[in-house]
């Protein structure tokens, strides 16, 4: 019945206009107000301005955080203003305040303002909007309103530039060591949700720099990964929101990089990614594994994503399938958003 519950709310505002329901209690549309200001399109009251001039970053890099502004229809705003007033706006923007910290460049964390000892780390995909990021942002943060969650992007800069990639996972790697053991051995306290083959080889890069120390027991959701190095999909994928004239040059830069590689038989960044995420080093803390992918993804081969998951199993970790129908790369949300939230809440739900 919760997660019924769960699911109507997160209907009443998963849709383009991302509105609050009418039937929503005074009570909660403030916290639903707060997520609305990630995803938009009518988050446009005083309080969440003022949200947006304490985490919003201008400048001329790019990597910061943007968070997306819509025109909203009046009806709307006057509606949520009138909720905002209804209850303490004082203590709503208080809580914005204390709630979200922009950290290196790429990388924010919400702070609950009751938090749990567990921790969240949302690895969003290659190129991805902040709007698009903002509509996972909302639902983790209604499913699990008491969990730290830490977001990494995944820009073009990451891709050429080492140092800025490692200075993004800093923060990850102190919140990782700061957690503290789970209640029981089959519990845990982290939880990863992992967009598409760049984000598995991020993740891959998370644990080479945690050297030889494990994750501490994590469950995780691979969405759209992980998958070995095809050079069309990879290139569909890195070509994504590229000017034309570059995608020509970004083909010629990865045939080079595949001649370059094919004669030494040197492995892909993610081949290795994908290799090192079955090892027994991630496996024997991994309580349980979800992929979820499609048929219909141009960019990751659903067959090289169930060829992972059948390794997986075969080495023994706890793995879940979810094949979407006629969803693409990382869209299986927006294909059938009630099924896929709950899938995660399944698969991060904790010991009973």
């Amino acid at each position: 019945s919760s997660l019924a519950s769960t699911n109507s709310r997160i209907s009443a505002i998963h849709s383009n206009t991302w509105q609050l329901s009418k039937q929503v209690p005074t009570s909660q549309a403030i916290s639903e107000a707060r997520l609305d200001y990630w995803s938009g399109p009518d988050a446009r009251d005083a309080t969440l301005e003022q949200l947006r001039s304490t985490v919003t970053v201008t400048g001329r890099d790019s990597e910061h955080l943007t968070l997306p502004r819509k025109r909203t229809p009046g009806a709307t705003m006057a509606r949520r203003s009138e909720a905002l007033r209804t209850n303490s706006a004082q203590n709503a923007t208080t809580t914005f305040k204390c709630c979200y910290r922009l950290l290196p460049p790429s990388t924010l964390l919400y702070d609950p303002p009751s938090p749990s000892h567990d921790l969240t780390i949302l690895f969003a995909w290659y190129g991805a909007s902040d709007a698009h990021i903002a509509k996972y942002l909302s639902h983790h943060l209604i499913l699990f309103p008491h969990t730290r969650l830490l977001l990494i992007k995944h820009p073009a800069t990451h891709v050429l530039s080492r140092s800025r990639s490692q200075a993004a996972l800093a923060p990850a790697l102190s919140l990782i060591a700061g957690l503290p053991p789970p209640a029981s051995e089959n519990d845990h306290r982290l939880r990863l949700h992992v967009f598409s083959n760049g984000d598995a080889a991020t993740l891959h890069r998370l644990l080479a720099l945690l050297g030889p120390a494990a994750l501490p027991p994590h469950v995780a959701v691979f969405d759209s990964c992980p998958a070995p190095f095809r050079f069309r999909r990879t290139h569909g994928a890195l070509a994504t929101g590229l000017p034309w004239p570059l995608a020509p040059v970004l083909y010629l830069l990865l045939a080079i990089y595949w001649l370059l590689n094919l004669p030494l038989r040197r492995s892909s960044s993610l081949d290795r990614a994908a290799a090192v995420l079955n090892e027994e080093r991630v496996t024997a803390t991994e309580l349980r594994r979800t992929y979820v992918y499609s048929a219909d993804d141009k960019m990751v081969g659903w067959k090289d994503v169930e060829a992972h998951a059948d390794e997986a199993a075969a080495g023994g970790l706890d793995v879940r399938r979810e094949r979407f129908v006629g969803s693409g790369h990382v869209a299986h949300a927006r294909i059938d958003s009630a099924r896929y939230w709950k899938v995660v809440t399944e698969t991060f739900k904790k010991a009973a």
